[in-house]
């Protein structure tokens, strides 16, 4: 399959799986419809008791249906209390516990989950819904057999329900038996033909095998099913382009466009299609359209048409306006260098912009901008910052330029920061609201080590997007480094709200806590770090800190050893051991952990140092050969403490 079709076919599996890792193995895309069948709503509204009807107290039915109303509706732990006395009235409802296994599901305690859903089936096993959603969880939990088995039951005991192939099918699918998930699929189709996500995932698996014929065949049933379906009618064109018809592939996707023309990506596919076909007028008009459209932000399909082509965007609007200002000769060039930059022939792109350059009277701002982006495409990233320079000395109303030529300066061996920050500075006059580039400025002020404008700009994109966690982070770094540690503790906060479980970001915190004089809380948040990570060398460390601090040494000698045993090399837990040890006169163990830092460390003067004091203090005649050693690292000494040490 040559670069381009490769191209193609990940942008349209892009489009269908709705993931960004086209890597992942194809079988696994159907996974996510496996999830999708009777999502429960989220509450928007606060719960009252006005909302729902009353029941009479000794009606299990009656409370079910009323819970399963709070249960859609989103009040979960409110459908629960209905769900609870229905049982306790009627302990054989196996609705009941259906229902509150959805409850439990929902609130993410499958086990509790998974136990109702067992009696929901013990009690009656043709509650085939119960079956489906015990085994999602076990699908869920990678337990492929156990979800197997629970399937296969829902089968035996209810075969005219269909769903229960179907999740057997991409259960199969995921584990790779195609000839069982395809016969799975086929008998989801025969008890509903118009079974779509059967006939896609039969699609999946034929295509996973290169059988091009029967994915489209399988298509084309989905498609008479829903003639609307624009995404399955695009796949079909792809395929046809596969198999060498170029004409019903274009079919395709113009009937595609014509049922979804608000998609700008059925129009990114066109286009590709047209560079295909060497059709490059049609090309660069449908990658005109694509940012033409209004822009939906929640379009996941409007996104991945966007990254594809975010390179291009400034180069694709400015030739749209400046293209009557070229004659057919030169459109022609630049129509086709254009479409050979997007599917990365910039070999040819270049030849075709420098044709225009050397034959023009008038410097070509769009031409220079463009060889700029074929030079970026192929790393000569010095290059292209010169035909940026050229492009904004021609025309300094392309002010997106800048953008490309700060990002550049950053990633060349010469690292202009200054140069990067007064480029985004001129991109943010025009467009003040663009917060990306105030999170981009914002870390060269941090590598600048600027740290109070680095926070400023953090400031303004969080107001616009408050859990960027990694904003978050990098603020609280900032706060961290000019020591306003309470500002930097409510941002670690923030982020571990959102990540509990990031032990880096909760040490970051508990180092705040110790170095705002919080040593109690310090501790705690250490203790709770190598609770569940007994590897984590920093946190015993800084318990053992915080212990040599209260003059606790035999407590401080305990977790400093911790930290060693998980890092022999672990310098500032060896100090910290020495001065704990001289805390507890063992001048012997002691002076082994200066021995073990000078070994690790032979050019810090400090460790001789110390060591010839506390030589000195055992009596041993190599102290002052340690002295005159850290005088020369660059330690300096009074006249005195010579004096002392050698005599």
């Amino acid at each position: 399959m040559n670069r381009f079709l490769l191209f193609l076919f990940l942008s349209i599996i892009l489009l269908i799986s709705q993931r960004g890792n086209a890597q992942e193995r194809m079988n696994k895309i159907a996974v996510e419809a496996f999830y999708k069948s009777d999502e429960l709503s989220v509450a928007t509204k606060n719960y009252s008791d006005r909302l729902f009807d009353e029941v009479f107290p000794f009606d299990p039915a009656g409370l079910v249906n009323r819970g399963i109303d709070k249960l859609r509706a989103g009040f979960t732990k409110e459908a629960l209390k209905d769900f609870n006395e229905a049982l306790r009235l009627y302990p054989e409802f196996a609705a009941g516990y259906y229902f509150r296994g959805l409850s439990y599901s929902e609130l993410d305690s499958l086990r509790k989950a998974k136990s109702d859903f067992h009696l929901a089936i013990d009690l009656d096993p043709l509650l085939v819904e119960a079956c489906n959603e015990l085994g999602r969880i076990y699908f869920d939990e990678n337990k492929i057999d156990s979800a197997r088995q629970v399937l296969q039951h829902g089968i035996d005991f209810y075969p005219a329900y269909g769903l229960t192939y179907f999740n057997m099918g991409v259960l199969e699918m995921y584990a790779d038996h195609g000839a069982k998930a395809v016969k799975m699929f086929q008998e989801a189709i025969d008890r509903d033909s118009c079974f779509i996500n059967a006939h896609l995932g039969l699609s999946l698996v034929y295509l996973e095998r290169e059988n091009f014929k029967q994915t489209i065949s399988n298509l084309e049933n989905a498609i008479k099913c829903d003639g609307t379906s624009a995404v399955f009618i695009l796949l079909k064109g792809f395929l046809q382009k596969l198999r060498g018809n170029k004409k019903q592939a274009l079919a395709d996707f113009n009937e595609a466009i014509s049922i979804a023309p608000e998609v700008a990506f059925f129009y990114l596919i066109r286009s590709l299609h047209y560079i295909y076909l060497r059709k490059y007028h049609e090309a660069v008009e449908d990658l005109l359209t694509v940012h033409s459209l209004n822009l939906d932000k929640k379009s996941i399909k409007q996104k991945e048409a966007n990254l594809l082509l975010d390179n291009y965007t400034t180069a694709l609007k400015y030739f749209g306006s400046q293209r009557f200002s070229f004659n057919s000769k030169e459109v022609a060039l630049l129509e086709e260098g254009i479409c050979m930059l997007i599917i990365n022939e910039n070999s040819i792109a270049e030849k075709n912009f420098k044709k225009i350059l050397d034959k023009s009277k008038e410097s070509c701002a769009l031409c220079y901008y463009l060889t700029g982006l074929a030079d970026e495409n192929r790393y000569r990233n010095k290059s292209a910052i010169q035909k940026y320079d050229a492009t904004l000395e021609t025309d300094p109303s392309l002010y997106k330029v800048y953008e490309h030529r700060a990002d550049l300066k950053i990633k060349t061996k010469i690292t202009d920061y200054d140069g990067a920050i007064a480029d985004y500075s001129e991109v943010l006059k025009r467009e003040p609201e663009n917060v990306q580039l105030q999170k981009k400025r914002g870390e060269l002020h941090m590598r600048m080590e600027n740290y109070n404008l680095a926070i400023l700009d953090f400031n303004i994109y969080l107001e616009q997007d408050s859990l960027n966690l990694d904003v978050l982070y990098n603020r609280a770094t900032c706060y961290e480094v000019i020591k306003l540690y309470e500002n930097a503790i409510a941002d670690y906060t923030k982020i571990l709200k959102e990540k509990s479980y990031d032990l880096g970001t909760r040490y970051r915190r508990a180092a705040c806590y110790y170095l705002s004089g919080n040593k109690e809380k310090a501790f705690a948040e250490c203790d709770s770090i190598v609770t569940h990570n007994k590897f984590y060398l920093e946190a015993f460390n800084l318990m053992g800190a915080i212990c040599l601090e209260k003059e606790d040494f035999k407590k401080a000698v305990f977790y400093f050893n911790k930290a060693l045993k998980n890092n022999q090399h672990y310098k500032e837990a060896y100090f910290n051991r020495y001065l704990a040890y001289v805390g507890l006169q063992y001048y012997e163990y002691a002076l082994k952990d200066l021995n073990a830092l000078i070994e690790i460390d032979e050019t810090a003067g400090l460790y001789y140092y110390y060591r010839a004091q506390l030589k000195h203090l055992l009596t041993e005649k190599s102290a002052c050969k340690d002295m005159e050693k850290s005088i020369e690292l660059g330690i300096k000494v009074s006249a005195e403490e010579i004096a002392k040490i050698c005599p």
